[in-house]
């Protein structure tokens, strides 16, 4: 098994972990019952995954929690996990296991 390198960032929750590496992408890991590692499921991981971002990476900072903001070098922010309070700006009220862009107003 080869561990995760290239390695920039790392965020953990009590809940679940993070990493950006240096070549933008964001690897989790943790419990996902709310969707927070944004891999388009809600499965718990016990080793580091992929998150899905279609079309997007150079991820340059993240914040992590039963719901995930992060922010691209190109300033967008997109977000995934729990939304029961609208916290994911997208909206709406709905969780969300895969990425979505932030809306602006």
């Amino acid at each position: 098994m080869i561990g995760l390198t290239d390695v920039i960032n790392i965020k953990t929750t009590y809940r679940s972990s993070y990493a950006i590496k240096a070549d933008g992408t964001v690897w989790a890991w943790g419990d996902n019952i709310e969707g927070q590692l944004g891999n388009g499921t809600n499965i718990q991981q016990l080793i580091p995954i992929r998150v899905v971002m279609t079309g997007i990476a150079d991820i340059i900072s993240n914040r992590s929690g039963t719901f995930t903001h992060a922010l691209r070098n190109d300033s967008t922010v997109w977000s995934w996990g729990i939304n029961t309070r609208g916290s994911l700006g997208n909206g709406t009220f709905i969780n969300s296991n895969i990425p979505l862009q932030v809306i602006s107003p």
